[in-house]
């Protein structure tokens, strides 16, 4: 272990949080500052860069618009000034308007029979349309990097391997043929068996023997 005085360097991240009215991430993107610098509480200075693939975008809450709508119908050559003669609602660009007015013009035409009036009926439309908005919404994205810290301790530890020669393995010996005790005892029962009779064999021979030697020398006297 040694003590010593240098720089430490530690790789940190950090979370940038912004409004925005927007949630088209290309112009987010494009608001966001590749690099910042930061100092850390503890002392560390860096610079981090954006992550790209951090970047996320929340809405803060949603609220309903209602937009007026009105539309205009023009009917000529009526017969008569009629309310009956005019539709009391229209579809203009999917949505449903109701009739609010009509403005009346008529025009005299020259006929066989005399003058004859027409009319023509301008109407007005009216209706209302609602949608769902977000009220804003809240960016957030990490920056990552490294900072660094001058004049502190740095604490260093040396370790120190040794290495040691492994023992060869040692094999046992190969084993003797031996017989087994079985076959020990009954050698050795079949050896003490055949020692007396050897024995026996020998005396009767030699007995055998001194008989006849002392008949032959009685014989002889």
């Amino acid at each position: 272990r040694k003590d010593e005085v240098g720089v430490d360097i530690q790789t940190i991240t950090q979370t940038k949080t912004l409004a925005s009215e927007t949630n088209n991430m290309e112009k987010i993107l494009q608001s966001l500052e590749p690099q910042m610098e930061v100092t850390t509480e503890d002392g560390y200075t860096g610079t981090l860069t954006l992550d790209h693939t951090t970047v996320k975008v929340a809405a803060d809450g949603y609220a309903t618009r209602t937009k007026d709508l009105s539309a205009t119908r023009t009917y000529p050559n009526l017969s008569e000034a009629d309310l009956s003669l005019i539709p009391k609602s229209i579809e203009d660009n999917g949505k449903s308007l109701t009739l609010a007015d009509v403005q009346w013009a008529e025009t005299s035409e020259a006929g066989a029979d005399g003058a004859v009036t027409r009319y023509t009926a301008t109407a007005k439309y009216t209706g209302t349309t609602s949608s769902t908005y977000a009220t804003g919404y809240t960016v957030t994205a990490d920056y990552t990097g490294q900072v660094s810290k001058t004049n502190c301790s740095v604490l260093t530890y040396t370790a120190i391997f040794g290495s040691m020669e492994v023992p060869e393995a040692q094999t046992d010996p190969a084993p003797t043929n031996t017989p087994s005790s079985e076959n020990s005892n009954g050698a050795t029962a079949e050896i003490d068996i055949k020692q007396p009779l050897l024995i026996g064999g020998a005396v009767l021979l030699l007995t055998a023997g001194g008989v006849f030697l002392f008949k032959r020398y009685k014989g002889r006297s």
